[in-house]
């Protein structure tokens, strides 16, 4: 199988697009104002890998100096895969080892985090270069208040019930900068940080929003204080948990209840 690297941006666009009108439910990671928009904040490259007419997997690539490697990048929970409907699983293993094949215009170094969708049809590489570590992607359909809560354990069920008097719940009503903002502040508390400044990442998000990609759902105290956050990637089913943050305490069991 021939291995294809575009690097063209308005090619890029174009292929990409033809690849998103065949998928039924196509996820927020896989929008190209996503993809771009991310590799723009971080000032990476946009780099399109195809597998003959079977797959394309929309990629960053990164450089340090005299250094490169395919990355992804940070707030992004997978490389943007998509392949042919009729793709059977039995030939996934194949096309996507395609991608790690050496190439002129490709680095040594590639990391590639698999759609949940592919994760059964990828159990091995012979390349022992080739390093893999299996993740997993939580799905949880959403339900009544009540409803929700019955699958939750019985601690998480009390201290809702306890403190959920005490929080307002809002949708779309929320700043994104200030949810950003409060979880970059729990990231610091852990030793780490958010992987973009917060007000960089506020017009990214605005534009989002305005794209209709995504929602914000937060919780208030009785003083209208912000004390959790949700920055939801969205389209027409579903909705990705993307940047979260909160005081410590109940609130975000409180908002992640609302919320579900």
């Amino acid at each position: 199988m021939a291995l294809q690297v575009v690097r063209d941006a308005k090619v890029i666009e174009q292929e990409w697009s033809r690849w998103l009108d065949l998928e039924e439910d196509p996820s927020p990671f896989c929008q190209p104002q996503v993809l771009a928009g991310l590799n723009h904040l971080f000032g990476w490259e946009n780099v399109l890998l195809q597998v003959n007419n079977e797959l394309s997997a929309w990629c960053s690539l990164r450089k340090r100096g005299p250094l490169a490697d395919l990355v992804v990048p940070p707030l992004t929970q997978f490389t943007p895969i998509l392949a042919r409907p009729e793709l059977k699983n039995g030939d996934v293993e194949e096309i996507v080892s395609t991608l790690m094949l050496p190439h002129a215009e490709l680095p040594y170094s590639r990391f590639f985090s698999l759609p949940p969708s592919f994760g059964s049809a990828f159990p091995g590489h012979p390349d022992r270069r080739v390093q893999q570590v299996t993740k997993k992607t939580f799905h949880v359909a959403c339900a009544p208040l009540e409803e929700a809560l019955s699958s939750w354990s019985s601690s998480h069920r009390r201290t809702f019930r306890h403190e959920n008097e005490r929080f307002q719940f809002h949708v779309d009503e929320g700043n994104p900068i200030e949810i950003a903002q409060l979880t970059d502040a729990a990231y610091r508390r852990g030793g780490s940080r958010l992987a973009v400044e917060p007000k960089r990442l506020h017009p990214f998000v605005q534009q989002l929003t305005d794209d209709g990609l995504v929602r914000t759902v937060h919780v208030t105290d009785t003083s209208g204080d912000l004390k959790a956050g949700i920055i939801l990637l969205v389209n027409k089913e579903k909705a990705w948990y993307w940047v979260a943050g909160s005081h410590r305490g109940p609130a975000m069991t409180v908002l992640l209840a609302h919320t579900l």
